[in-house]
């Protein structure tokens, strides 16, 4: 950004000022809630009085380190900056890095990771959209929105494809109907052997596709039952082999069994049934132009089939078969597989990050498989079907038993970590105490607690015990926030998980964090009276560190009528504790030495159960949970050689963090 306003600047003169002014906007705090670029456009008056007359932006983004640049969101619905990208930029990609994800916060995150090519390229590309949007007229452009959604994608990365929604739904059904005459014309005039023909087309290759799909989940799952818990990882590519080869085996074999052996019966059923795909997503989503492409092309390979196969007695000679896989398949297949690279770019480095409650083999088995079934490898797939049932079955039982044991044992071993692609832990040092309702002080403990990102954290503990034995006496916490006995299960997220994290390992230890530390995290209650017939005034101040979590309960005859707070109200929805609604509130603010103050002021309002009798006795009013977490200046020498030991193969952020319980009644 600094370059561009410097070339910006250079290439100006009283001859050549951009007539709009452009705003750079350098911001932080991405994942704690965009509080940089909230902080700069909040409608309410309070945000920057440069964001109020401003028409467009570009987001500069990266969910990685290096390679091509991904345009992945426009508008919503302003058609006009897609079409201005595809005009102004000179590499047509999109505006996000993904390559090496692996490296994506942590460690290894810095500049010199990234390689200067890809530095560039997002440079020429962004300093070419800033001078187009710099000289375009506004008065000229519709920018309100206009509810007109654009397709994008860029070709190879040569040139950049942009038309509107409408456009691709009509294209769609243009191709899709072309194909569907050709197919009638196919398998004759229309009679009930006709429909029951053209029946087994979209039957067999459901069947197939949704064989070759299992097969790929079956892979991974019996990777699993092996140990083998993302052999992947460290080498994406290998995804195609371990989950793409079963999946191209099965459907090859379902077709075979089907068709008896016949390629030109296998091809067809594929291409109608995207057809008829075509016909039915292209008013749901703008991807199927994907398919669309796919059957251009089969389209433009029937003719010369055809011609083929007049002056030809053999029933599928050598001829077509060339003819077809050069005119049908070679550019689909080269297209899907360039998007094929970019989905594993993307997905395989988030597999990493992805919560307790993701199996990433069957995850990948199951896309991958899909992929290489319905979109990269069908067409070309179909021509195995005349090989004999044999090879198929022995091919697609080889592939799952012999050979994928024998990459993940031989080529890549237990341990698919490496240095830069790594297992990402965080732990925190913490300390809970749980206070009594009259607020003294009821019982307390310590331990390590992990925030396990990667989904197979748990199973790695044995390995990563050779060098920290203490963790092998580790006590795996339920997140199960609706039968936990204690609020939020003392989970301390920064932000609500859901349902992407059900069990987080806890290291019990003996001692706990300093009195100095503990005692900067506290609550106070200022108010706690009624204030009319059925309404409650509750005023709680918050002290602790720059970051900060409260999650509060009211107990089941009391609601959330009002807050302090300058937004609604809002629960965690599902979330809830012991059938409570549950409300998370995150406080978090720039580095500072000083603790900081919170007040907030709750109206509750009393309320019948559910089964519409009168509302308990109990005295009970609400449960509050309060974590400070010390995220600067706060380790502990233990903790740090704690942390220390842990293998070359992991990324671990620590900090310190101290939670606390509070019951309050009336």
């Amino acid at each position: 950004m600094l370059e561009i306003i410097q070339v910006i600047y250079k290439n100006s003169d009283e001859k050549d000022i951009l007539p709009n002014t452009i705003v750079f906007l350098f911001n932080g705090d991405e994942e704690l809630g965009l509080q940089g670029a909230h902080g700069f456009v909040k409608g309410d008056g309070s945000g920057h009085a440069w964001s109020r007359n401003l028409k467009c932006f570009i987001n500069l983004e990266g969910a990685g380190a290096g390679g091509r640049e991904i345009l992945f969101q426009t508008g919503p619905g302003n058609s006009w900056i897609a079409d201005a990208y595809a005009k102004a930029v000179k590499h047509p990609y999109d505006m996000a890095f993904i390559k090496n994800g692996w490296v994506y916060h942590t460690k290894w995150d810095k500049v010199n990771e990234i390689p200067p090519g890809s530095i560039q390229n997002v440079g020429d590309n962004a300093l070419a959209l800033v001078e187009y949007l710099g000289n375009l007229n506004f008065e000229d452009v519709k920018i309100e929105k206009s509810g007109t959604n654009m397709v994008f994608f860029d070709v190879f990365g040569i040139f950049m494809v942009c038309y509107n929604e409408t456009t691709g739904i009509i294209s769609n059904f243009v191709v899709a109907t072309i194909f569907t005459i050709l197919t009638v014309i196919e398998v004759g005039p229309l009679r009930i052997k006709t429909i029951l023909t053209v029946t087994m087309l979209l039957v067999s290759t459901a069947v197939a596709w949704g064989t070759g799909v299992g097969a790929g989940a079956f892979a991974g799952a019996f990777l699993n039952w092996l140990g083998f818990y993302k052999p992947f990882y460290s080498y994406p590519f290998m995804t195609i082999v371990l989950f793409g080869v079963p999946g191209i085996f099965a459907q090859s074999l379902v077709y075979s069994f089907f068709w008896k052996g016949s390629q030109e019966k296998s091809w067809l059923a594929g291409k109608f049934t995207i057809g008829i795909l075509l016909f039915v997503f292209s008013y749901l989503t703008r991807s199927v132009y994907i398919l669309s492409l796919i059957l251009v092309f089969a389209i433009l390979a029937w003719f010369p089939r055809r011609l083929i196969l007049k002056k030809s007695k053999r029933k599928f000679p050598v001829a077509e078969v060339a003819s077809t896989l050069i005119i049908s398949e070679l550019i689909p297949f080269l297209f899907t597989s360039y998007l094929t690279i970019t989905l594993i770019d993307v997905f395989v480095p988030i597999m990493g990050r992805s919560g307790t409650e993701t199996d990433p083999n069957v995850f990948l088995g199951v896309l991958i498989a899909a992929i290489t079934s319905v979109l990269t490898f069908h067409g070309i797939g179909t021509y195995f079907v005349g090989l004999k049932k044999i090879y198929l079955l022995s091919g697609l039982l080889l592939s799952i038993f012999l050979i994928n044991p024998m990459i993940a044992t031989g080529f890549i071993g237990n341990i698919p970590y490496q240095e830069k692609t790594p297992m990402r832990i965080q732990i925190l040092d913490t300390d809970r105490t749980w206070y009594n309702s009259d607020m003294t002080e009821n019982r307390t403990d310590a331990g390590y607690w992990f925030w396990p990102m990667d989904p197979n954290t748990r199973e790695y503990f044995p390995e990563i015990a050779k060098t920290l034995p203490q963790i092998r006496d580790y006590i795996e916490l339920e997140a199960n926030e609706d039968s936990c006995m204690d609020l939020y299960c003392n989970q301390q997220f920064f932000r609500p998980v859901g349902k992407s994290i059900k069990k987080t390992p806890w290291v019990p230890k003996s001692y706990g964090l300093p009195y100095s530390l503990k005692d900067q995290v506290k609550m106070k209650i200022q108010k706690n009276e009624a204030i009319g017939l059925g309404l409650r005034n509750l005023t709680l101040t918050f002290q602790g560190p720059t970051q900060s979590t409260i999650i509060f309960s009211p107990t089941t005859n009391l609601e959330v009528k009002s807050w302090s707070l300058n937004t609604p109200s809002q629960s965690m929805g599902d979330m809830k504790f012991l059938g409570r609604p549950m409300y998370f509130i995150y406080l978090g603010k720039g580095y500072q030495y000083q603790a900081r103050d919170f007040s907030l002021s709750i109206i509750l309002e009393e309320v019948s159960t559910e089964s519409g009798e009168p509302a308990s006795e109990s005295n009970d009013l609400m449960d509050v949970m309060f974590v400070g977490h010390f995220m600067h200046d706060a380790y502990q020498w233990n903790f740090k050689e704690f942390v220390e030991k842990f293998p070359f193969w992991t990324n671990v952020v620590s900090w310190s963090s101290v939670l606390k319980q509070y019951k309050i009644s009336f």
